[in-house]
């Protein structure tokens, strides 16, 4: 029970500041990086005092790790935006789709063995999020250096938030925590160079942001504990595979919703039945990885998904 609150609170608390940032974006407000590092500051705050008030011991990985996967994080995060920038819509789309083969690529290369009907439901997945969600597929030369440079520091970030997490014996607040401030203060440095009137034509007037943006902003930053939260709890307790799962399945329910509170129109028949015959294959795979996974820990199968042990060190 436990593990499927963590993953339906992952799923609720992802499409609730989605819908939020939604409504910050439609007022016009472009300065993303200042508020993904806000995002980052309020994670860090937050678990700061509830570290003070005894509800976990700080504890951090070795400076120089810290600062390494905390750059990478920042790099996937001005990477995918880049791609976003460079790219069309759907080919933004189709690199997060690509997350999940190059993470399994990556972990079959460390020795991490997938069953076949896991890799069915993976492969089922990522054709129903694909038809749900595809539909231009443009970009452009530095548009896919970009998509390249995402993939790969995502998918490193990913599998390393769970593999630092047991190295070191830390918690999910408390990586948590060690991660957020450098990544602050990164994201920040990235905001300013990019984002003010000094560099770039997207200028940050306080005197623009009215109380209704204001209120939103401060939501979102709220709900952006909750989402750093959940993601190094998902990963560390399972994996960064099923992190992106539960992303996928969160993209379904959000256009789900979307779909009902922003009124999207199809501009054919077919389209609409191609996005939501994806949604229910989509929904459909997720629900049988989530089962198979579940099976597989009850019934004990150790070759899916756990690295492969060394046995002539044993001695």
């Amino acid at each position: 029970m436990k593990d499927l609150a963590l993953l339906v609170g992952g799923i609720l608390n992802s499409v609730c500041i989605v819908l939020v940032l939604k409504n910050i974006f439609l007022t016009g407000f472009r300065c993303i990086l200042f508020l993904t590092s806000f995002h980052f500051f309020m994670t860090w705050s937050t678990l700061s005092l509830v570290s003070k008030l005894g509800y976990f011991e700080t504890k951090s990985m070795p400076p120089r790790e810290r600062y390494v996967v905390a750059f990478l994080g920042v790099l996937s995060i001005a990477s995918l935006n880049l791609t976003l920038s460079l790219n069309t819509v759907g080919f933004y789309q189709m690199t997060k789709l690509s997350l999940i083969p190059f993470i399994v690529f990556l972990e079959m290369l460390k020795g991490v063995r997938f069953s076949i009907p896991i890799v069915v439901a993976l492969g089922f997945l990522i054709c129903g999020v694909g038809m749900a969600t595809l539909n231009d597929v443009g970009m452009t030369a530095g548009g896919l250096v970009a998509a390249v440079l995402a993939l790969i520091s995502t998918s490193q970030f990913q599998i390393w938030q769970g593999a630092k997490q047991k190295e070191h014996g830390l918690s999910a607040l408390q990586i948590n925590q060690s991660q957020s401030l450098p990544m602050t203060c990164m994201v920040l440095f990235l905001a300013i160079c990019t984002e003010t009137g000094f560099f770039s034509s997207t200028n940050l007037r306080l005197s623009e942001i009215s109380t209704e943006l204001l209120f939103y902003i401060i939501l979102s930053g709220v709900l952006a504990v909750g989402v750093n939260f959940f993601s190094y709890s998902i990963i560390g307790r399972f994996s960064a595979v099923t992190f992106q799962v539960v992303g996928n399945l969160k993209t379904i329910l959000t256009l789900t919703i979307g779909h009902y509170i922003f009124h999207v129109d199809h501009p054919t028949p077919s389209s609409k039945m191609l996005n939501y015959g994806g949604m229910a294959i989509a929904t459909a795979s997720a629900a049988s990885y989530g089962y198979l996974k579940s099976r597989q820990a009850r019934i004990g199968e150790k070759y899916v998904e756990i690295p492969e042990k060394d046995t002539e060190n044993d001695d």
